[in-house]
């Protein structure tokens, strides 16, 4: 079972450690990867190598449930996957013509700082020993904005836009079944959601100490 992350030392020192198996580690790896392709097709830079760690199960995460666009969640610019909205949004939906110029000039940078971190987060994951995850602060740090990213994606993926609907999916993880109307993928990527909620919530908490 997970063990969240806790601070050990202190000053420039510390480290961030945290117990997870390797099939844990595998779930988090994979989506941080499959994020980082999809930022990847507004990344300037050529694209990473896809880096297949989970398997079909993951691809039906990330690829979505329903790709259709939801009227008014997502920017036209990103028909290809909404959830790029997310990771991406616009500066303001009042005016088109100043949302474009505001994206024109942040958005490769941004995209770069956010691939910077998922880069950083993959690798550090990837470092670790067997059952153990300890990581220095920048590499702690990069991977709580990284895990924000994939929680947007399957925030996006599980239809999440209010706290009402992160409620409900925390009411599917706590006793909802295929039976109860939802489908295997929609399950698995809510019990997904939640534990790299409580994840990322352990590491921050860390950081703060």
């Amino acid at each position: 079972m997970a063990k969240g992350f806790r601070r050990k030392g202190r000053g420039t020192g510390a480290t961030y450690a945290a117990r997870l198996d390797d099939v844990e580690r595998s779930v988090i790896v994979g989506l941080l990867v499959q994020v980082r392709e999809l930022l990847s097709t507004v990344e300037a830079a050529a694209p990473v190598q896809a880096v297949d760690l989970t398997g079909d199960e993951f691809d039906r995460i990330v690829a979505g449930f329903d790709s259709a666009e939801t009227p008014g969640r997502a920017d036209p610019t990103y028909a290809r996957d909404p959830a790029l909205h997310r990771l991406l949004p616009t500066g303001t939906t009042e005016d088109p013509d100043l949302a474009a110029q505001f994206r024109a000039r942040t958005e490769q940078s941004l995209v770069a700082r956010k691939v910077a971190n998922l880069d950083t987060a993959i690798a550090a994951l990837g470092a670790g020993t067997t059952g153990q995850v300890r990581l220095g602060k920048p590499e702690a740090v990069a991977l709580v904005v990284a895990l924000t990213d994939v929680r947007l994606v399957l925030a996006d993926r599980l239809g999440v836009d209010t706290e009402d609907d992160a409620g409900r999916v925390h009411d599917v993880v706590a006793g909802a079944s295929p039976a109860d109307g939802h489908d295997v993928s929609f399950v698995h990527a809510a019990a997904v959601y939640e534990f790299l909620a409580w994840l990322q919530e352990t590491l921050a908490e860390a950081l703060q100490t």
